[in-house]
Protein backbone atom coordinates (compact mmCIF):
# COMPACT_ATOMS: atom_id res chain seq x y z
CA UNK A 1 0.00 0.00 0.00
CA UNK A 2 2.87 2.35 0.85
CA UNK A 3 4.58 1.55 -2.45
CA UNK A 4 1.47 2.22 -4.52
CA UNK A 5 0.79 5.47 -2.67
CA UNK A 6 4.38 6.60 -3.20
CA UNK A 7 4.19 5.68 -6.87
CA UNK A 8 1.05 7.72 -7.49
CA UNK A 9 2.32 10.74 -5.56
CA UNK A 10 5.63 10.71 -7.43
CA UNK A 11 3.90 10.39 -10.80
CA UNK A 12 1.57 13.27 -9.93
CA UNK A 13 4.62 15.52 -9.50
CA UNK A 14 5.87 15.01 -13.06
CA UNK A 15 5.02 17.47 -15.85
CA UNK A 16 3.65 15.36 -18.73
CA UNK A 17 0.25 13.79 -19.18
CA UNK A 18 1.57 10.68 -20.94
CA UNK A 19 2.92 8.21 -18.37
CA UNK A 20 5.93 6.95 -20.31
CA UNK A 21 6.89 10.55 -21.06
CA UNK A 22 6.75 11.25 -17.35
CA UNK A 23 9.02 8.33 -16.56
CA UNK A 24 11.62 9.42 -19.12
CA UNK A 25 11.83 12.88 -17.51
CA UNK A 26 13.29 11.31 -14.34
CA UNK A 27 16.65 10.63 -15.97
CA UNK A 28 18.04 14.08 -15.18
CA UNK A 29 16.56 14.32 -11.69
CA UNK A 30 18.57 11.91 -9.57
CA UNK A 31 16.70 12.12 -6.26
CA UNK A 32 13.30 11.57 -7.84
CA UNK A 33 14.78 8.97 -10.17
CA UNK A 34 16.25 7.00 -7.27
CA UNK A 35 12.96 7.15 -5.41
CA UNK A 36 11.08 5.99 -8.49
CA UNK A 37 13.58 3.17 -9.02
CA UNK A 38 13.11 1.94 -5.45
CA UNK A 39 9.34 2.12 -5.83
CA UNK A 40 9.35 0.23 -9.13
CA UNK A 41 11.73 -2.50 -7.95
CA UNK A 42 9.61 -3.00 -4.85
CA UNK A 43 6.45 -3.17 -6.93
CA UNK A 44 8.12 -5.58 -9.37
CA UNK A 45 8.94 -7.83 -6.38
CA UNK A 46 12.64 -8.09 -7.02
CA UNK A 47 14.93 -9.17 -4.17
CA UNK A 48 16.08 -7.63 -1.76
CA UNK A 49 13.00 -5.38 -1.65
CA UNK A 50 9.94 -5.90 0.54
CA UNK A 51 7.60 -6.85 -2.29
CA UNK A 52 9.68 -9.94 -3.04
CA UNK A 53 9.56 -11.22 0.52
CA UNK A 54 5.84 -10.52 0.82
CA UNK A 55 5.12 -12.56 -2.30
CA UNK A 56 7.53 -15.26 -1.17
CA UNK A 57 5.73 -15.62 2.15
CA UNK A 58 2.41 -15.77 0.33
CA UNK A 59 3.77 -18.42 -2.04
CA UNK A 60 5.01 -20.58 0.84
CA UNK A 61 1.65 -20.20 2.57
CA UNK A 62 -0.20 -21.31 -0.55
CA UNK A 63 2.08 -24.31 -0.96
CA UNK A 64 1.69 -25.27 2.70
CA UNK A 65 -2.09 -25.53 2.40
CA UNK A 66 -1.79 -27.37 -0.94
CA UNK A 67 -3.20 -24.60 -3.15
CA UNK A 68 -0.71 -25.40 -5.89
CA UNK A 69 -2.80 -23.99 -8.73
CA UNK A 70 -2.99 -20.63 -6.97
CA UNK A 71 0.75 -20.80 -6.26
CA UNK A 72 1.43 -21.37 -9.96
CA UNK A 73 -0.88 -18.48 -10.87
CA UNK A 74 0.95 -16.26 -8.38
CA UNK A 75 4.28 -17.11 -10.00
CA UNK A 76 2.95 -16.41 -13.51
CA UNK A 77 1.32 -13.13 -12.44
CA UNK A 78 4.52 -12.08 -10.65
CA UNK A 79 6.59 -12.71 -13.76
CA UNK A 80 4.18 -10.72 -15.91
CA UNK A 81 4.06 -7.80 -13.49
CA UNK A 82 7.85 -7.79 -13.14
CA UNK A 83 8.16 -7.53 -16.93
CA UNK A 84 5.71 -4.61 -16.89
CA UNK A 85 7.51 -2.68 -14.17
CA UNK A 86 10.96 -3.38 -15.59
CA UNK A 87 9.70 -1.86 -18.85
CA UNK A 88 9.10 1.34 -16.84
CA UNK A 89 12.69 1.17 -15.56
CA UNK A 90 13.96 0.73 -19.12
CA UNK A 91 11.88 3.67 -20.36
CA UNK A 92 12.79 5.92 -17.46
CA UNK A 93 16.53 5.35 -17.40
CA UNK A 94 17.73 3.69 -20.61
CA UNK A 95 15.62 4.92 -23.54
CA UNK A 96 16.76 7.53 -26.02
CA UNK A 97 13.52 9.53 -25.65
CA UNK A 98 13.24 12.53 -23.39
CA UNK A 99 16.81 13.79 -23.77
CA UNK A 100 15.60 17.34 -23.18
CA UNK A 101 13.55 16.93 -20.05
CA UNK A 102 11.86 19.98 -18.54
CA UNK A 103 12.59 21.28 -15.10
CA UNK A 104 10.56 19.46 -12.47
CA UNK A 105 9.27 21.46 -9.54
CA UNK A 106 8.32 19.13 -6.72
CA UNK A 107 5.34 20.19 -4.62
CA UNK A 108 5.59 17.46 -1.96
CA UNK A 109 9.28 16.49 -1.60
CA UNK A 110 9.01 15.58 2.08
CA UNK A 111 6.05 13.26 1.50
CA UNK A 112 7.80 11.46 -1.35
CA UNK A 113 11.05 11.04 0.58
CA UNK A 114 9.11 9.86 3.65
CA UNK A 115 7.26 7.19 1.67
CA UNK A 116 10.42 6.00 -0.10
CA UNK A 117 12.25 5.73 3.21
CA UNK A 118 9.34 3.73 4.62
CA UNK A 119 9.86 1.15 1.86
CA UNK A 120 13.52 0.50 2.66
CA UNK A 121 13.18 -0.42 6.40
CA UNK A 122 10.23 -2.66 5.54
CA UNK A 123 12.66 -4.69 3.49
CA UNK A 124 14.95 -5.05 6.48
CA UNK A 125 12.08 -6.14 8.70
CA UNK A 126 11.22 -8.98 6.33
CA UNK A 127 14.78 -10.38 6.41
Amino acid sequence: MITTLAQFILLSELPYTQLMGQASSLRDHRALGFGFLVILLTTASLPPFAGFYAKLLLLFGLMEVQYLIFAALLILASLRSAAYYLKWVQTAFFSADGLHSPLITVKHPHLISFLVTLILPTTLLLF
